[in-house]
């Protein structure tokens, strides 16, 4: 029997602001509005590199603007600082097997 025990993280405030503005921008579309929400998961990630959601985002805006190494790279980040991270590995299986890349 495996018992797993999850704790909340608390996030700084700034990180979450960026990453929610990054989510507002990502949700609109369009190449312009994904490379003001690249920024903005960067900058969540520059302020809490532990903040996976943030990374997962980052790989996905990169993989709208068919960036295929930086969303990669990402994808990976989201899963190697949450390994159990069952969004950010379907993700990279996802685009991985699009690019024909699964290292």
């Amino acid at each position: 029997m495996t018992v797993r025990i999850l704790i909340a993280r608390n996030r700084n405030h700034a990180a979450v602001d960026h990453f929610n503005h990054g989510l507002e921008f990502y949700n609109k579309g369009y190449e312009e509005n994904y490379r003001k929400a690249a920024a903005e998961f960067e900058a969540a990630l520059a302020i809490d590199p532990k903040y996976s959601q943030a990374a997962l985002y980052a790989g996905r805006t990169y993989n709208a603007l068919y960036e295929d190494k930086k969303s990669l790279e990402y994808f990976k980040q989201a899963i190697s600082i949450d390994p159990d991270y069952l969004e950010a590995r379907s993700s990279y299986g996802r685009r991985a097997a699009r690019c024909g890349r699964y290292g």
